[in-house]
């Protein structure tokens, strides 16, 4: 029988590690693995870039979001108005070799506040992560193969095409 477990805070980085902070019951737990993720648990970090443009009024035309916006972690809490999710990403910037960090407001699904209500679409998005992360944590694990989230710019091309190919498999 595979374990549910309660998904606190899920981050994949530079370092091509998976870490996952969880709960079990009353224990809390982290891991950080460099078991490569199978590709729909990144593709379900890199869904969200979309939300994260709209949530934080970015501007960035849809079809060139996953070129500018990559998304590095989720953060959960429970609480009164219900989840509340926060999600994190990286935004490159035309004009210099770095990236500004990107935070959407902690956005809850169970509030009558407009202005702190997760969208529909997005609370979705964040159950389908935390559907890969369970089964992550159960030992479904991808084939070794692991997608460099900060590509050199030779690998920039290369990279976009992983991301659609991938894209088109869902």
């Amino acid at each position: 029988m595979k374990e549910i477990y309660t998904i606190n805070k899920v981050k994949y980085g530079k370092d091509k590690k998976v870490k996952i902070e969880y709960s079990l019951g009353e224990n809390e737990y982290t891991i950080s693995s460099i078991n490569p993720p199978k590709p729909e648990l990144l593709l379900a970090l890199w869904n969200l870039a979309e939300d994260v443009n709209e949530i934080c009024d970015l501007h960035i035309d849809e079809n060139k979001v996953l070129d500018y916006i990559q998304i590095i972690g989720v953060s959960l809490s429970e609480g009164e108005n219900g989840t509340g999710v926060t999600i994190s990403g990286l935004k490159k910037l035309s004009k210099y070799s770095s990236f500004l960090v990107v935070n959407t407001p902690h956005l809850f699904d169970g509030t009558e506040n407009e202005d702190q209500l997760i969208p529909f679409k997005t609370l979705n998005k964040v159950k389908d992560l935390l559907r890969e992360c369970n089964l992550y944590l159960n030992g479904e694990y991808g084939d070794g193969y692991q997608m460099d989230l900060f590509p050199d710019k030779k690998d920039e091309k290369k990279l976009k095409k992983e991301k659609k190919q991938l894209a088109s498999q869902m």
